[in-house]
């Protein structure tokens, strides 16, 4: 009796418990289809995730939820879709809070295809802004270590807009920025003061925007603003005419058309201010005919054609030109006289630009280049090294190929002696092959052959040598073979000494087939080549008769190979041929590498021969020996174009050049 009441509490219990849960699960549900028919999806999926978990098995509740996270997912949808909509190349934040959006709309409904889709394609659209990202702020870090200044600053804003606080975007831009502001404010001040107003106008607007409080740029681009423009010009150009300079109203004219190029009145000023201009430089160029100023006198010939090309067909102006083109021939005679080829050419130059048909002047300006040409080329003569006694041709053949060596690879400004011409002065002095010469020797050389550069030198060892190491080892190898009886056999007869055939036929096998062998030798070893080379050597100034350079290199090679010779037929050992090149192979390979350093240490003092006669000008022209500087710059110029290079040497011998023959 106990027992039954005891299980009918205990149904009675479960029941209760049931019933309270069906009761709170069907209250979050009322509570869920209430917020639901608001349409506050969310606040409603809350509770009916808590009625599902009050009330697990019911489907009510499940497709319920179903339905309200499909509404609010859609919500989520529409707002991600409208924003994209809205600005359809977003930033990194509001992307973000597309994505956001979209995410949020996917964790509730993964299985809507237009959800997913729109998800995609806001994820790659972050992966390409990302990716484009990196590669303006690559382009900007780039352009700011090449101090391209605005470059850098486009870059470096175009992140800050993408994605705000990109790595050390601001801090980068603000260098940027402040390296513009000061690049344009410099170059603004020289643009005002050369009156390049419109360039200076756009080199303090840039500036301005970057850096508004940046010194006094208000100031200066209101000064530029006003400035750039026609009647700035013409104002000046009319205060020039007051004092009739010319050229200087020509300018302001001109630079007056930039804004209005079809203006009359101004091309028209221009056209007669020219012709003035002309007379002007005519009547110069004629007084400075006449005080001997032959530089002035053809800079004001030359403008007076330039103004106005007529003028030139003027009878009184050909007898100019043909009197000046006289002066100018005259006085780059007096200098071809001195051997002074640079100065000659100079006045040859400026006779080939005014009057280029003027009697002689082409062969004579052919025969100062050619001249000049030929004294830049340092001619460089190599001697017969002396020889070591074992090897009494060492020193010719290693001059022969130092001779082919620079032949090969001398810039165009060295002419290398061929050495048949070198024989005849070998005989004449009594060298001999010791290559041993003095200072006064070493100036009559070079004054005999116009040579500037010997090489002597010693060989002091030419040798090769050939090492071998042999052993001889050796190898059994089987020659035969022989029948014996077999160990078992052996055996078995020892306890049968007296078997019958029965007991034979059972016996183990009774012979076995044994090999023979003997012992063959055959040769092994190592073979070694070793080469050596040693080589002392100068370089002699045959002006100075001083040794420029000195030297001594040696070197060492060796090639080896192991060997098996001689190995019988049947020996396990494979056949290994001795391979090795020749002594005279392995020495020269050694002189050839010898060679190539010492031809090389050679070259290298005549590189930049350029440099040197640049800066054997500048030395002169500190001591006011300008005829002779002006000779060296004239060098410097010619060795560049001799090796078709161009730098900044020719532009400032040239313009060195132009300011020492001012007033002559």
């Amino acid at each position: 009796m106990d027992r039954y009441l005891w299980q009918r509490n205990l149904l009675v219990l479960l029941a209760i418990v049931v019933l309270s849960g069906c009761a709170a699960g069907n209250e979050s549900f009322d509570l869920a289809q209430a917020l639901y028919e608001k349409g506050r999806w969310e606040e409603a999926i809350a509770f009916y995730e808590k009625a599902l978990r009050q009330d697990p098995q019911n489907k009510s509740y499940l497709n319920a939820l179903k339905k309200a996270k499909a509404k609010a997912a859609e919500v989520h949808f529409r707002k991600a879709k409208e924003a994209l909509r809205t600005i359809p190349e977003p930033n990194y934040p509001a992307l973000e809070s597309m994505i956001l959006k979209v995410e949020t709309a996917f964790r509730l409904s993964p299985h809507n295809k237009e959800i997913s889709s729109l998800r995609n394609k806001l994820l790659g659209k972050k992966e390409a802004l990302l990716g484009q990202v990196k590669a303006l702020y690559s382009r900007g870090t780039k352009a700011l270590q090449d101090k391209r200044w605005l470059a850098a600053v486009k870059a470096f804003r175009e992140v800050s807009h993408l994605a705000p606080g990109y790595e050390d975007t601001g801090e980068k831009l603000e260098k940027a920025k402040k390296a513009a502001a000061a690049y344009y404010y410099r170059e603004g001040i020289t643009l005002a003061r050369q009156e390049e107003w419109k360039l200076a106008f756009e080199a303090f607007s840039i500036v301005r925007d970057l850096s508004p409080g940046y010194h006094d740029i208000q100031m200066l681009y209101e000064k530029a603003k006003k400035n750039n423009h026609i009647n700035y010009f013409i104002e000046k150009a009319n205060s020039a005419t007051r004092g009739h300079q010319w050229k200087r109203a020509i300018y302001y004219l001109e630079k007056a058309l930039d804004y209005q190029p079809d203006n009359e009145q101004v091309l028209s000023a221009i056209g007669k201010f020219k012709i003035y201009q002309a007379r002007k430089s005519l009547a110069d160029a004629d007084r400075f005919l006449e005080q001997g100023k032959l530089n002035d006198a053809v800079v004001n010939y030359r403008e007076a054609i330039k103004y106005d090309p007529d003028v030139g067909d003027d009878a009184s102006v050909k007898s100019l030109r043909d009197e000046l083109s006289d002066k100018l021939f005259e006085r780059a005679g007096g200098y071809i006289r001195q051997q002074k080829w640079g100065n000659a050419l100079i006045w040859l130059q400026k006779l080939a630009r005014m009057n280029p048909e003027y009697g002689d002047l082409f062969r004579r300006k052919c025969l100062v280049e050619d001249q000049i040409r030929k004294r830049i080329k340092r001619s460089i003569a190599v001697f017969d090294f002396s020889s070591p006694a074992r090897s009494p041709d060492a020193g010719r053949i290693i001059a022969n190929k130092l001779v082919t060596f620079l032949y090969k690879n001398a810039s165009r400004d060295l002419r290398i002696i061929e050495r048949e011409n070198l024989q005849s002065i070998l005989k004449e002095l009594q060298l001999g092959q010791t290559g041993l010469m003095d200072t006064e020797t070493a100036r009559k050389v070079g004054k005999m052959r116009g040579i500037d550069i010997l090489i002597l030198g010693d060989v002091l060892q030419f040798s090769s040598q050939l090492k071998d190491f042999p052993s001889t080892k050796t190898v059994l190898i089987q020659i035969d073979t022989k029948l014996e009886k077999t160990k078992e056999f052996l055996e078995w007869e020892a306890k049968h000494p007296h078997a019958s055939r029965e007991e034979l036929a059972q016996a183990p096998p009774a012979y076995e087939e044994r090999p023979i062998y003997e012992k063959f030798s055959y040769k092994s070893g190592l073979t070694k080549i070793l080469a050596f080379l040693e080589i002392s050597y100068k370089l002699v100034d045959t002006f100075t008769g001083e040794n420029i350079f000195t030297n001594t290199m040696s070197g060492k090679l060796v090639k080896e190979d192991t060997y098996n010779d001689g190995v019988p037929p049947g020996a396990n050992v494979p056949f290994d041929p001795l391979e090795l090149p020749s002594e005279i192979e392995v020495l020269n390979e050694l002189i050839a590498e010898k060679i190539s350093q010492l031809g090389i240490d050679i070259l290298k003092h005549f590189q930049n021969l350029e440099v040197v006669y640049f800066q054997e000008a500048e030395l002169l022209y500190k001591r006011r020996e300008y005829e002779k500087a002006i000779e060296k710059y004239t060098d410097a110029i010619f060795d560049e174009k001799i090796k078709s290079i161009s730098t900044p040497i020719t532009k400032k011998s040239t313009e060195m050049i132009q300011k020492l023959i001012q007033n002559t």
